[in-house]
Order: structure tokens, then C-alpha cells, then sequence
């Protein structure tokens, strides 16, 4: 089978799924393109959108173009993927497809998800088979879609980064680092204090040719371990919280009434370690790999398929960005300030 024939084929899997329901549609705009997404299911629906409730087209705004729409359906009533070729048996460990691409159709596993999907770049649509929408995992609610939405944006000169992000008056940071290094605590503790806040796990770079990287939300979610700070357990036992597999507090926060809307210019990657002192700082990062190996390697790994497009895009983004040490003190009150001057321009880029 060729990846033509298997897209086709994707296609009229999913007309039967949705020929016996009624199709649900729902369009969000993100980093500037409008995505549709139809559900042959309400289960998937209410699975995959409230995470991206902020950014849900208005009606006015449905008259802008789509620039892809994919759609979903499960496998309850339909209990095998479109075929393979050969037989073969898809991996949900996550992978490329590659049989099943070629220079406009892209076919990838989503790993944990039992999710097939395949794009038509060139003409704008894309098909998920999931294998049952009730064995979803409940951390992959609160990031829904990373690796499919990644292999979109990947396309439109966007790349998804695996970390923090806020931002004051159009000027946002990028918190880096390995886990536990405190990227949701600081990213919770700024939005606490009334930053725009963009993500405490993945946000959207947007690389532009001779111009500064912009930023963009994503995900409207949160996901914490219990924390030191007893404000930022407050917060999180203030909200509706799932335990996830992994020990986390993960919830949604109100973002549409607080975070103006578009894009924030990148100043700095702050790259955050936990330390005993009292109070925070920020001092410049003087080894030139350590950006590379904060951001790089986790975000290459959770959201494969981007291939060499993703590696240019989180090169370009690091190489043009200037990287902070942010050493993280006991006062989160000391924090919040060392950051508001960071972004105020009190601290020298």
C-alpha cells in the first residue's frame, strides 16, 4: 500500500465511523492558524479540547480560513486501523510511519495513545484513528495531541519547546530544564502573581527569518508535584486536579479572561535549578551547550516526527536566544521580582 492509498483509505474509514452519528466540530486558532478538528465522537471530543479551550474560535472568526482539519474516530465500533501494507501491525510505542510517507502524506503512532495518524500536508487534512477513546491516558488530557500538533505547527515554520513560558507586556521567557529542575513551580508562582502565562510544559516557538522568535500558548493546563510552597499548594487545592500516572496534580486554568491575545516576543532562555539560598538569581549562562542540553533533548524525544525540521527549528531558536542560570531561592515572593525586572528590562540581555 502507498501512503496515497492509506490516506484514502484513512478517509473512508472515517466516513463510515461518522455516516451512523452526528460529527462534532470545533475550530481553535493557534499560533496564528486556524486548525479544525471533527469528532465522530463526543467521548473524543470532551477528551481532546478542553485543554485548548482558550483558544477556541469565536463565531466571527470561523471565516477565516482552515488551514487543516482532522479529524478522529475510534475504534470501539471499529476495531482494527486502516491496513498496513504487508500486514504490518502498527507500533504504539510511537514512530514514523515510514512506509506510509512521502513528500506530502505523513504517518506516525502516537505512543501510549493507541492513536494512528495521517497527514495530508498539501491538501490540508489529516485522519487519527484512536483504539478506544476510554483508555486514553489521563496526563495525555491535559497536553492532548503534542506529537500530532508538533508535526503541524513543524510545517508552518512552528515548533513546539518542552517547557515554561510568561511573559509581561510582550516580552516572555522560556523556562528550561529537566524534570524538577522548577519550571511549573515558577511558571504557577508568575502566574499567580498576574504574568501571561503561556505554559509550565510545552509552548509554541515561531521562528521568523531576521526577526526576534515569537512565543505562543498552547495549552491551558497545569501539572504540578506537591510542592515546598504553600501558596502554590493553596492554588492547586483550590481547582478541580486529576492525579495522573506520574504523581501529578494536572487541572486546567482560566486563561481566556486574563491573557491578551496574540503572540509575545522571545527575550531569554532561563534555565532554572533548585538551590538553598534565600533569595533567586539570574546570572548569564556561561556554557554554551547547557541551553542545548535543557531544551533539546526532551523536546526531541516527546515529540518525534518533526525530523530534520524540528532539530533546525529548536537550533535556531536556542543559537538566537540569549540562556540565564535561574537559581531558585526559598522566597517565592524574591522569585516572582527577579523575574518581573528580568522582563521589566532592568537586567542587562
Amino acid at each position: 500500500m502507498q501512503p496515497r492509498d492509506y490516506f484514502d483509505e484513512s478517509a473512508r474509514q472515517f466516513g463510515l465511523a461518522a455516516a451512523s452519528v452526528k460529527t462534532l466540530s470545533e475550530s481553535f486558532r493557534i499560533a496564528g492558524h486556524q486548525i479544525r478538528f471533527v469528532f465522530a465522537s463526543v467521548k473524543l471530543r470532551d477528551a481532546y479540547t478542553p485543554a485548548l479551550a482558550h483558544l477556541r474560535c469565536e463565531e466571527g472568526d470561523k471565516t477565516a480560513p482552515v488551514e487543516m482539519t482532522l479529524h478522529f474516530w475510534e475504534g470501539y465500533d471499529h476495531p482494527a486501523p486502516p491496513p498496513f501494507a504487508n500486514g504490518i501491525k502498527p507500533s504504539f510505542r510511537g514512530s514514523t510511519v515510514e512506509h506510509l510517507c512521502n513528500g506530502e502524506i505523513q504517518t506516525i503512532t502516537v505512543p501510549h495513545t493507541g492513536m494512528v495518524v495521517t497527514f495530508d500536508f498539501s491538501g490540508g487534512a489529516g485522519y487519527a484513528w484512536i483504539a478506544d477513546g476510554c483508555a486514553i491516558p489521563a496526563w495525555e488530557l491535559f497536553s492532548p495531541m503534542r506529537t500530532v500538533m508538533n508535526l503541524w505547527l513543524v510545517n508552518l515554520g512552528c515548533q513546539m519547546i518542552h517547557g515554561g513560558a510568561v511573559a509581561l507586556e510582550g516580552q516572555g521567557i522560556i523556562f528550561a530544564g529537566p524534570s524538577g529542575a522548577g519550571k511549573s513551580t515558577t511558571s504557577l508562582l508568575c502566574y499567580d502573581a498576574g504574568f501571561q502565562y503561556l505554559s509550565d510544559d510545552y509552548c509554541i516557538a515561531e521562528i521568523r527569518s531576521d526577526k526576534p522568535t515569537r512565543l505562543h500558548s498552547l495549552y491551558r493546563s497545569s501539572r504540578m508535584l506537591p510542592s515546598h510552597c504553600d501558596r502554590l499548594n493553596t492554588l492547586v487545592a483550590d481547582r478541580d486536579s486529576t492525579r495522573t500516572e506520574d504523581g501529578k496534580s494536572s487541572f486546567y486554568l482560566d486563561l481566556a479572561s486574563r491573557n491578551p491575545p496574540g503572540p509575545v516576543t522571545l527575550k531569554a532562555l532561563l534555565l532554572p535549578c533548585v538551590t538553598e539560598e534565600e533569595k533567586s538569581r539570574i546570572v548569564p549562562c556561561k556554557d554554551a551547550a547547557k541551553a542545548w542540553r535543557y531544551v533539546a533533548p526532551s523536546t526531541l524525544a516527546a515529540l518525534y516526527g518533526g525530523g530534520a525540521k524540528s532539530f533546525q527549528w529548536i537550533t535556531s531558536v536556542i543559537r538566537n536566544t540569549a540562556a540565564f542560570e535561574l537559581h531558585l531561592g526559598r522566597d517565592p515572593e524574591d522569585l516572582v521580582l527577579r523575574i518581573r525586572e528580568f522582563l521589566d528590562g532592568e537586567f542587562p540581555v
